[in-house]
């Protein structure tokens, strides 16, 4: 029988605690890293440095927010949220996952029914039976002929005599003279039993098998105790002398052997038998519930994915336009101090006081979206409302390269769990038509059953064992063979059940069709996307350096009153909005590195090794995925 994982292996606690398991487990470590993974033994479960600069810096401009700078803040519980955390959390509270896991247990039980047709049933039956008669004596008239003399061929007379024509016999005398007539006479209706109550014991021990393709197996061993006895004719003339007698030998055994099989291309004939067809659409139906939650907990990864990283961009996004801001508060004092000193005219303070306050109303959407990043991973991860997250844990995914995801040899399309799921349902689709076809077929069966057989008119065998033994030395053998037909008038329900079936299954290909196109596309998008996104990277970073030195070449110049104001606020926006494009350029990189393996379902296997955060978790995660036990993030062959 097909190995099957015991639930447990895969329930929703491993696949939440399978992130947790690579700290925490004591599994031996293994030596080298998994590819694509930078070394990192140093690295604690801690968030890095520049994890813990961003988030103070992040709390302290929320501070000086509900000091009164600003929009205020007001009533909120800061929390930090590490990458691994977010993922195992959003894993154990997916209502979805659960009902996967729900439906897989429902799978197994009706794969364990399903499978427990073609285990052998055996009946074992014991009966006691007590036969007695009673005698029972009529008295009636019956006509009965006169006596007479009769004369024999002897030339001897014998009184009292009936004759009779015809017959053996030839004559009866009485020991009186009986007249013509009706007369009364003694009739017995039933005659008790010589030897009293007969007793019997009858013992059955059944075994019936279902076997594959339709055919069936029915074998019956009985054994039988019941005593015999012989009249003892000499006893009866005699008061002294036993008028009955026994052999002792009271056990007889029987064989019963009884075979059906439908004919070839009949009704429940062949690999399309009811029974054969219900195990084989259980077994499916496992295979699909485990592929339909692996797809959950894929899609869930990359949910909680790119609400994780959404925040780390949205944070970034803060930090860069508080000290945009900052600079910018600088550039107006000194505008002030200017203007003061009659050094610049009204239009060019008034120009950088308006830029002024148009960064604070950039910094206000900032915030909105930074606070609104938060509060949707909030609810993904079920936390209480009013908690405002800070990312942390994810430094060191940002120095993987991407690309190095492609290097590696694609997974299939077919192999995508939603492309599984849907082949599963095909599949189920297709038995369930294959099924319905045959059962639409004429119903034709035959069977045959062969007996070996005991006597015991006479007697039998001293004992059980005895019997048994000789059951191969019937004393009777008797077969039987039968050829049963069956056909429903019109068997109009079968058709229709037939073409239902069909057209589900033609449904069933078309979704699996649709699926595996899916993968496909999304597969090639994704490729197309992560290609170049990383090129983006590198001129988003280019475009920094750039922008930062000519911002720092005319702040030079500002200082030395040869770069006017408003130029040094202009080459500010513009450093703002090279830095945000460039925070955005590093996110959507990572995020189309998810989406890729997310595309080709492979991001279980590979999001537990990014969140490893030290060679021996990596080597630990190499571990657990080459023992099955955590299969959900095994990446696939």
């Amino acid at each position: 029988m097909m190995a099957r994982l015991s639930l447990t292996a895969w329930s929703v606690a491993v696949v939440g605690g399978a992130l947790l398991l690579i700290v925490e487990t004591g599994i031996a470590a293994e030596p080298g890293t998994p590819p694509g993974i930078p070394a990192q033994q140093n690295a604690t479960i801690a968030p890095s440095s520049q994890e813990l600069a961003l988030n103070e810096f992040v709390r302290k401009a929320a501070q000086q927010r509900r000091d009164g700078v600003g929009s205020r803040i007001t009533g909120l519980q800061w929390q930090d949220v590490a990458w691994r955390d977010a993922a195992m959390r959003a894993l154990n509270n997916n209502l979805d996952i659960k009902r996967g896991q729900v439906f897989n247990t429902q799978a197994q039980v009706a794969l364990q029914e399903a499978s427990a047709l073609f285990d052998p049933v055996f009946t074992l039956t014991a009966q006691f039976a007590r036969a007695s008669r009673y005698d029972r004596v009529l008295s009636d008239s019956k006509y009965s002929s006169a006596t007479q003399e009769y004369n024999t061929d002897g030339g001897q007379t014998v009184s009292n005599a009936v004759t009779f024509d015809e017959g053996p016999v030839e004559y009866v005398t009485f020991d009186r003279p009986r007249t013509e007539g009706y007369h009364e006479t003694r009739i017995v209706a039933s005659e008790s039993s010589l030897v009293g109550p007969q007793d019997s014991w009858n013992y059955q021990l059944g075994w019936v098998q279902q076997l594959p393709w339709g055919l069936a197996l029915d074998l019956g061993l009985g054994l039988l105790r019941r005593d015999t006895y012989y009249i003892n004719n000499y006893g009866a003339r005699f008061a002294d002398k036993a008028r009955y007698g026994s052999y002792g030998r009271p056990w007889t055994a029987s064989l019963d052997v009884n075979f059906s099989a439908p004919l070839p291309w009949t009704r429940n004939s062949g690999a399309y038998a009811r029974s054969d067809s219900d195990a084989n659409s259980a077994r499916e139906a496992v295979q699909q519930a485990r592929a339909e939650v692996d797809a959950i907990i894929n899609d869930t990864l990359l949910t909680v994915d790119a609400a994780f990283w959404n925040l780390v961009q949205q944070a970034r996004n803060v930090e860069v336009a508080q000290m945009h801001l900052d600079n910018l508060s600088q550039v107006v004092r000194r505008t002030e101090r200017l203007f003061e000193l009659n050094q610049i005219t009204a239009y060019e303070k008034a120009h950088v006081a308006a830029d002024q306050a148009r960064v604070q109303s950039q910094l206000e959407q900032t915030w909105y979206e930074f606070l609104n990043a938060s509060d949707q991973l909030v609810v993904l991860l079920d936390m209480a409302a009013g908690t405002v997250l800070l990312p942390s844990g994810y430094d060191h995914a940002l120095t993987v390269d991407p690309q190095l995801v492609m290097t590696e040899t694609p997974a299939a399309p077919e192999q995508h769990p939603q492309v599984l799921a849907a082949d599963r349902a095909a599949r189920i689709a297709e038995l369930d038509y294959q099924f319905r076809r045959r059962d639409a077929a004429p119903d034709l069966s035959i069977n045959a059953g062969v007996t070996l057989g005991q006597n015991h008119n006479v007697f039998g065998y001293a004992s059980a064992s005895e019997a048994v033994g000789h059951i191969s030395d019937p004393d009777f053998i008797s077969q039987k063979y039968s050829m049963v037909y069956v056909y429903p008038l019109g068997n109009s329900a079968a058709a229709a059940a037939r073409d239902q079936a069909r057209y589900r299954h033609a449904q069933a290909l078309a979704l699996r069709k649709a699926a595996a196109n899916s993968a496909i596309r999304r597969s090639n998008d994704a490729i197309s996307v992560l290609t170049s996104a990383r090129k983006i990277v590198d001129l988003q970073r280019k475009n920094v350096e750039l922008t930062t030195f000519i911002y720092d070449k005319i702040s030079s110049g500002q200082q030395a009153r040869n770069v006017r104001e408003y130029e040094l606020v202009i080459k500010g926006d513009e450093l703002l909005d090279a830095r945000q494009q460039l925070i955005q350029a590093e996110i959507d990189l990572h995020l189309a590195r998810t989406n890729y393996l997310a595309a080709q379902g492979r991001l279980p296997g590979f999001y537990a090794k990014l969140v490893a955060q030290q060679d021996l978790d990596a080597s630990r995660v190499a571990s657990i995925q080459r023992s099955g036990l955590l299969r959900f993030f095994k990446e696939v062959e």
